[in-house]
């Protein structure tokens, strides 16, 4: 049995050239958790031990009055715009592929930590709308032929992702595993390595 998360790792570094008292954060975003599964919530012990999840939550802030939705995508709107879910632009979700899902001119807590001097990155999964420009031609995308999957137009960088919402970095998988395009993109680009790709099968 396998047990699929929805990752978000963002990461905000203050970058000063004078000595600092401002902290950097990493700001982590996890779904399909319960509240035992990780320390500090129902005592210090867990089925699986997480010592380093533990030391940051020693050292850091533990939340205890966050609400969720049953999906991931909507919280993951609240956490990044500080707004309620169902403030996005869509009123279906954000996670649709038709457009921004931050509405013009709401602010993000990437674009405030950034004014405040901070560097900003996230990496995981993006769920958020936009996406890659469609191509003229369409046809089926498999996850080993990603290139071959003329739907999308490669050539062209993600819209409305990351960069869009004040991320300086990103290194983010458009939809996860739910949707096509399964690939992971690199502030906005399909990240390859420049030499080919060999699949094994077993």
């Amino acid at each position: 049995m396998a047990l699929f998360l929805s990752l978000v790792l963002s990461f905000f570094s203050f970058q000063s050239s004078a000595a600092s008292t401002e902290r950097n954060i990493v700001l982590i975003f996890a779904d399909d958790l319960g509240i035992g599964d990780v320390p500090g919530y129902t005592g210090n012990s867990t089925i699986v031990p997480l010592p380093n999840i533990n030391k940051l939550r020693l050292q850091g802030t533990t939340f205890r009055n966050a609400h969720a939705t049953p999906w991931c995508a909507p919280s993951r709107y609240a956490l990044l715009s500080g707004n309620y879910q169902y403030r996005g632009a869509f009123p279906n979700g954000p996670w649709s592929q038709l457009g921004r899902a931050f509405p013009a001119g709401q602010k993000t807590i990437a674009q405030l930590l950034k004014k405040h001097g901070y560097k900003t990155a996230m990496f995981g999964k993006w769920h958020l709308a936009g996406g890659i420009p469609r191509s003229s031609i369409a046809n089926s995308c498999s996850v080993k032929h990603i290139l071959s999957c003329e739907k999308y137009d490669w050539t062209q960088p993600m819209h409305y992702g990351p960069q869009d919402i004040g991320f300086g970095r990103s290194y983010v998988s458009l939809n996860g595993i739910q949707a096509p395009p399964y690939a992971y993109l690199r502030n906005g680009r399909l990240n390859l390595p420049e030499e080919n790709i060999t699949f094994y099968q077993k």
